[in-house]
């Protein structure tokens, strides 16, 4: 099984002291594996090409991206397979957040501001420049499996925190049989094993589950007897029976050296390890070691024997172990049926407190109209709080006619296909520029280099850096009411067409491309066309070197789009004439706004 998270714990020292006095030995992966833990897994890829890019590369080139960390993934998987490791059971995605990990989320949320900051002080002026040679990212995925020490100026690259939906969403649509030879080269070795697999063979065991995936990594492993995969420590502290496992995905490694081309990995047996300790689980020794982190060895397991006997628990112990136990909320057979399985996690966590209002509901009144949401945000320097009010039906159904009269003009000034990611790339700068006049507002020749090269001068920037994430905020907000529009029962005439609209959405990979992944896009003919078919939303009606007139709508009926499916026809306004206000730039804002 596979589990996949950012970050661990200090368990990993006191378990490396078990190694060297021989608790823990390495092995051969040669067994199935019951599960896995899927953002592990991801983020392992991603660490791990991350340390394999080219030492010439800056920020943002450096950053592996989506679609290499997905065939990264992809390509871990194979080499599994070619080599008869089985992943039987499932690959397992966190959903939604327990209600008692809300302070970690927020540890988190202020530990990656911390890194960014750091980050930003340290790179004020070392960014990409435009023109990365191509072989400096070509394939970095080919290295997923060669073990590589990340170089110390690399610790503070900023991850990127779309990885894990998109490789989530791959894992069930995009890596089917055919695309994956075609992904790989005519002479790789693993051809032979791509050519055994099923039509799309991670599409059943990668689910998306209620909870963090621990829970059910944790279940499978004791009830099968069997290993999981992941890099996350907290797996050690479940109780995985006598004869279950954890394999450290990050020590996982392909030798040249093995005649049979092997892959070596660390595995631990929690259960054998405590027994030898002298303790019935390992829980006892992780509760001491987190209230006193500095001590030592001798004294830790000392202490640990002391919680693990005592007729009465220790204060705090009783909360500190119920964090780790093995009782999944559903049944995986039944996750597909009870628990929406084609959600980005934020979507699926609002699912959750309808679904299970038990667990994740406040006032377990899922029925209840809440007239506001809380949401946790990034704001300069800190992390807070902002109470977004929740409007009714009618100024919902305003607010995504608003949002169709917008698609409208770019598709109809443009002309281009809404299948393609220019049109999309080309609605987000409209947001950002076209409905609004600020000093900055590019002219046409950097908007046009902005949607080819990503930058809108031959450096790259931090504005440009800036305007690049403000791009992927309002696909990926695009993205977001897609799914709440697929679940949610509003089903008047805009949302219907909105839903149709947003049907063409392209996966999240293309969705939010890299600099150099637009530029290598923008070198393919039809790419091209697009571009400059995108320049004429502005350039009709620009004036004043390049400051744009607020468009007006003029009569029309409806436009059917590309696919021909008979739903994909979306409303052209029948108003004689509308004036465009200022609005906000993000999705989220321009439905709660009229």
């Amino acid at each position: 099984m596979c589990r996949a998270k950012g970050g661990t714990r200090s368990y990993y020292h006191v378990f490396n002291h078990f190694k060297e006095n021989g608790y823990i030995t390495a092995q051969t992966a040669s067994r199935a594996l019951s599960r896995g833990n899927g953002p592990s897994l991801v983020y392992h890829v991603y660490h791990r090409l991350l340390s394999w890019s080219h030492p010439d590369l800056c920020y943002p080139d450096i950053q592996p991206t989506c679609d290499e960390v997905s065939h990264g993934v992809m390509l871990f998987l194979l080499h599994l397979t070619s080599l008869g490791v089985t992943m039987y059971k499932k690959v397992c995605f966190d959903g939604a957040l327990p209600p008692l990990k809300q302070s970690t989320r927020l540890a988190r949320l202020e530990k990656t501001r911390k890194r960014l900051e750091a980050f930003r002080i340290s790179h004020s002026g070392c960014l990409s420049t435009s023109l990365v040679p191509e072989r400096m990212t070509v394939n970095r995925w080919e290295n997923v499996l060669q073990s590589r020490t990340l170089p110390t100026n690399l610790t503070l690259v900023p991850e990127n925190h779309f990885i894990v939906p998109a490789v989530y969403e791959d894992l069930r649509q995009r890596w089917s049989k055919e695309n994956i030879l075609k992904a790989l080269p005519v002479d790789s070795s693993l051809r032979m094993a791509a050519n055994r697999l099923a039509s799309l063979p991670w599409a059943d065991v990668t689910i998306m589950v209620p909870g963090e995936a621990d829970a059910y990594c944790a279940h499978f492993a004791k009830e099968n007897a069997c290993s999981i995969l992941t890099n996350d420590s907290d797996l050690l502290l479940y109780d995985i029976g006598s004869s279950g496992s954890v394999i450290l995905v990050s020590s996982m490694s392909l030798p040249h050296t093995y005649p049979d081309n092997s892959i070596t990995a660390q595995g631990i047996c929690p259960n054998t390890v405590a027994r030898r300790l002298g303790l019935d689980s390992l829980l006892p020794l992780a509760f001491v070691l987190q209230s006193n982190p500095g001590i030592g060895m001798g004294e830790l397991i000392r202490r640990s024997k002391i919680v693990d006997r005592a007729p009465d628990p220790a204060p705090g112990y009783s909360q500190f172990s119920k964090e780790y136990q093995t009782s999944p909320s559903i049944l995986v057979d039944n996750i597909g049926k009870r628990y929406p399985q084609s959600l980005d996690t934020r979507v699926s966590e609002m699912v959750a407190q309808y679904l299970f209002p038990e667990t994740y509901s406040h006032d377990a009144s899922p029925n209840k109209r809440h007239n506001y949401i809380i949401e946790h945000i990034r704001r300069g320097g800190r992390v807070t709080c902002d109470t977004i009010a929740l409007e009714n039906q009618s100024s919902l159904s305003a607010e995504m006619q608003s949002l169709l009269d917008q698609l409208d003009v770019v598709q109809a000034k443009t002309g281009i296909e809404v299948d393609c990611p220019v049109f999309w790339r080309t609605f987000a700068l409209y947001t950002i520029f076209g409905l609004q006049t600020t000093p900055k507002t590019p002219d046409l020749d950097q908007l046009k280099r902005l949607l080819a090269h990503g930058s809108m001068s031959n450096n790259l920037d931090w504005d440009d850096v800036h305007v690049l994430a403000q791009i992927q905020s309002v696909l990926y907000s695009l993205r977001i009411l897609k799914q709440l529009l697929g679940i949610s029962e509003f089903s008047d005439r805009q949302a219907t067409q909105v839903s149709a609209v947003l049907a063409h959405l392209p996966p999240l990979h293309v969705l939010v491309r890299s600099v150099h992944e637009m530029k290598k896009e923008s070198a393919i003919l039809p790419a091209k066309d697009a571009i400059n078919q995108a320049i004429l939303l502005w350039s009709e009606s620009s004036d004043d070197h390049g400051r744009r007139k607020r468009p007006r709508v003029s009569a029309g009926g409806t436009q059917t789009l590309k696919s021909g499916d008979s739903r994909s026809t979306y409303h052209k306004p029948t108003a004689t004439s509308r004036t465009w206000p200022v609005r906000p730039q993000n999705i989220f804002e321009l439905l709660r706004h009229q």
